[in-house]
């Protein structure tokens, strides 16, 4: 190659060189683009990448010695230009808003779920003492059910997104679970912010369950009584629970006839078939039901009746207590300790419900005092499948 082709060549590489570069010069104006420069390493070239700094005043300096080495191109060429803000038009600024809404959302969203997840275990206060209908406690959080996890959602299988959940410090609702349903009822604003007003903001509790996420927390779902209370309810507040007494009552004397039927069931039967051996229950009203390992014929279904008969017209204490492991032992119910982890941090003992003159269960639910209470008590139904028996029963609708 002569040496005029050569020069040639040589400014043709420095005007493509210079004209790649004030692509990337112009693109450094978009809001959130980076700056790149072309650095030539001997007989190689890589890319650099910088965030753009200050947008008033910019100062690219290229070095490219080996390249430039025909004198094509000065080695040192500085290119200087004022970079002011890009014209703003409707269209971006409606997108930076969205944007600015997004973030202001998400940072929400965060602040809640530390907040929920800093919180402690809601304090069961119906296993303490079940005859008390209203508590007064404090909110720790309100949020939208659209705002609830996946998991929490579909907790509530008849929740609508005009509905909220609030998380108490304690709590008189016994939340949907070992058989028994959740209570209903309401939650009423006290102190000084309800005192100014006509009436106090309400929330209304329609359904309440163990949290799925946050161990140990209820969640209270519901709907504020109107969208002003859901304003005037906030994280802080007092608030008085009341739970419905005509349903709790309900769930207790059926929950407590469970009770009964059970040890009706095992005295009459655990030395009669191989095996035996109680293992769940539901006592909603209309399903209401415990179940066997075994089969129990449908000729056992009259003695069964006659002793259900006999507990619940002796009236039997119906005790609450709390057990430790070796409780458990001493009383030869080694079959019963339950889990180690349902037990709440730094606790040690089970809640356990004895029925004075017949069995002990680990209990969380809600009794009434004595057998009586729970009324007239009807064996329906005997079915089996499978080697499971499942014995079905109601009480009255009055005592």
């Amino acid at each position: 190659m002569n040496q005029q082709s050569g020069a040639r060549a040589g400014q043709i590489q420095a005007k493509t060189f210079m004209q790649g570069l004030s692509k990337r010069v112009l693109d450094h104006q978009r809001p959130e683009s980076t700056i790149r420069a072309k650095v030539g390493v001997g007989n190689r070239s890589t890319w650099k990448r910088s965030p753009p700094k200050e947008r008033n005043l910019t100062t690219i300096r290229v070095k490219d010695e080996q390249r430039l080495h025909n004198g094509a191109v000065a080695p040192h060429h500085a290119l200087t230009w004022t970079d002011g803000p890009p014209p703003r038009t409707s269209e971006n600024q409606n997108s930076l808003n969205s944007a600015a809404a997004d973030i202001t959302r998400k940072k929400q969203q965060a602040i809640a779920q530390d907040a929920m997840t800093a919180a402690t275990r809601t304090h069961l206060a119906f296993q303490y003492d079940a005859k008390s209908l209203s508590l007064q406690t404090t909110i720790q959080s309100v949020r939208p059910f659209a705002a609830l996890e996946e998991a929490n959602q579909c907790l509530f299988k008849q929740a609508t997104q005009d509905d909220h959940v609030v998380v108490t410090k304690e709590t008189i609702f016994h939340p949907q679970g070992g058989g028994q349903p959740s209570d209903e009822g309401t939650m009423t604003a006290v102190g000084a912010d309800a005192s100014g007003a006509e009436r106090a903001p309400v929330f209304q509790v329609k359904a309440a369950r163990m949290d799925a996420v946050h161990d140990g927390q209820v969640l209270h779902l519901g709907r504020f009584a109107s969208p002003a209370d859901g304003a005037a309810i906030r994280p802080g507040d007092a608030v008085e629970q009341a739970v419905d007494a005509e349903k709790r009552l309900l769930y207790s004397r059926l929950h407590t006839a469970g009770h009964v039927l059970g040890s009706a069931v095992r005295s009459l039967l655990e030395d009669q078939i191989p095996g035996f051996d109680e293992l769940k229950a539901s006592h909603f009203p209309d399903s209401a039901a415990c179940e066997f390992r075994g089969s129990i014929e449908g000729r056992w279904k009259e003695p069964i009746q006659t002793r259900v008969d006999e507990y619940v017209s002796r009236a039997m204490p119906v005790d609450i207590d709390f057990w430790t492991e070796d409780d458990f032992r001493r009383e030869g119910l080694e079959r019963l300790i339950p889990d180690r982890r349902l037990l709440p941090p730094g606790e040690d003992r089970f809640r356990v419900v004895r029925i004075v003159g017949a069995e002990v269960y680990p209990c969380g639910g809600t009794h009434v005092d004595t057998t009586d209470l729970c009324g007239s008590t009807v064996v329906k139904k005997i079915s089996r499948g499978k080697g499971i028996s499942r014995v079905s029963y109601t009480v009255s609708d009055r005592v």
